[in-house]
């Protein structure tokens, strides 16, 4: 039974969303969380060469950030209490039991825990970022299994940006990912059975290269509002996991079209208000405009050199989303909520996350 902890711990550092609109994103800030997703057209900092290289373009100074941290949902340690619990048990009848009352009270939700480990330079004209570990998971229950969808990728990208006139900018990242994929549903007969939870023949590993093609457009001031337009298309090859160390490929990358936009208002103060609108993962399958939509609001400060930071709001899938930063000299700590869609079309549900990030920002 302690294997079988070690082996939900083990699973639950390298998960995806699997059961909606199957919308999958190796990498994301918790600046972009907390507006609701919404960081097509402001990927301004560190994260541009991952999230829109053509913002390179733009930039006067190089941005560095290196750091770890991680979300999980909100009810994930009850959760793993009671699922601790139940492994706990000797008495094979009260294990049973304890089971069965397990997936009764928890049927229908889901549970997310999600660490990651990364850094990324995005400078004038150029860029480039490691992700060793990224990682998600998700876990759904019903009241006769477990179902778990687990993804674990690691990653390297180089991106450049350059300017065509002083409206238009475009860029281009190209990545290679190496990726494990594993997927199970585990029943009550497999528990009492003391099946294997976790099978190495199982899970699946491959490489793959790709690339993100980018183009900014900036419109003329209106009224003190700066506004920007921004066309991503991710995934142009979408060529697969070809070079796959198992009989069976991970799921694809999928190929994937966001268009953003960016109004930044004039500055008040020490505050920079912006407001975000994105439509984002057109072309992936069973996508529609509820699941592709974020909208989100932005307030950066800067009071000193050596002190600023943001506040955050949006809607994500329809979700509201909240979240913050403060930087203090070089160490920067972020803190975001969201709700993301695990449920389907007919049937929409939301799975609500926390996150803290803490990093060195240069």
């Amino acid at each position: 039974m302690k294997k079988h902890i070690a082996i939900v711990l083990l699973v639950a550092s390298f998960c995806w969303e699997a059961f909606a609109v199957r919308i999958q994103r190796p990498f994301y800030t918790l600046r972009s969380k907390g507006q609701g997703g919404a960081i097509t057209a402001s990927a301004d900092d560190y994260s541009a060469v991952v999230l829109n290289p053509a913002n390179m373009a733009e930039f006067e100074e190089s941005k560095l950030n290196m750091g770890f941290g991680g979300s999980m949902s909100s009810n994930f340690f009850d959760f793993a209490s009671d699922f601790t619990d139940v492994v706990g048990e000797k008495n094979q009848a009260q294990q049973a039991l304890k089971l069965n009352d397990l997936l009764n009270n928890y049927n229908g939700e889901s549970f997310a825990l999600n660490p990651m480990f990364y850094g990324a330079y995005s400078g004038p004209s150029w860029g480039l970022a490691v992700m060793p570990i990224n990682t998600d998971s998700v876990i759904q229950v019903s009241n006769t299994q477990l179902d778990i969808n687990s993804y674990l990728d690691g990653i390297m990208i180089f991106g450049m940006g350059r300017k065509y006139n002083e409206k238009i900018s475009w860029g281009f990242n190209t990545k290679a990912i190496y990726r494990g994929y594993f997927s199970v549903t585990y029943t009550q007969s497999n528990f009492i059975n003391n099946d294997e939870f976790f099978n190495a023949d199982d899970a699946n590993f491959g490489l793959t290269v790709d690339a993100d093609l980018a183009m900014n457009y900036k419109f003329d001031p209106w009224k003190n509002i700066d506004t920007k337009v921004s066309v991503v298309l991710r995934n142009l090859l979408d060529y697969g996991f070809k070079y796959s160390a198992t009989n069976v490929e991970p799921p694809k990358l999928g190929r994937k079209l966001d268009i953003g936009s960016e109004f930044r208002f004039k500055k008040l103060w020490v505050f920079q208000p912006k407001l975000l609108f994105d439509i984002r993962d057109i072309g992936v399958k069973d996508w529609d405009f509820q699941s592709g939509y974020h909208i989100g609001a932005e307030l950066d400060w800067q009071t000193y050199d050596w002190l600023k930071g943001g506040y955050r709001i949006g809607l994500n899938q329809g979700y509201f989303t909240a979240g913050l930063n403060m930087q203090f000299a070089w160490f920067r700590l972020d803190l975001a909520s969201w709700g993301e869609e695990v449920g389907t079309k007919d049937n929409r549900k939301e799975l609500r996350r926390v996150a803290l990030q803490m990093s060195l920002d240069f």
